[in-house]
């Protein structure tokens, strides 16, 4: 299963991961996926995350990309 996709946590909130954050710091384990929340009142926000931080925020897959 692809982790690329729309999710929502319990509040209502969608985030779109959208690709592997390239990082070059070699002392980083796992994986960093780059997400954006759209918002229409503030815009855009950019966010970085992992998949245990999806989990432990309550996200859950609606939609794969």
């Amino acid at each position: 299963m692809s982790i690329f996709g729309k999710y929502r946590n319990g509040r209502g909130v969608d985030l779109e991961i959208t690709a592997i954050h390239n990082i070059n710091n070699r002392n980083v384990l796992g994986t960093i996926y780059e997400g954006v929340i759209k918002d229409s009142l503030f815009g855009n926000q950019l966010m970085l995350v992992t998949e245990e931080g999806l989990i432990d925020c309550g996200y859950k897959k609606i939609e794969d990309a």
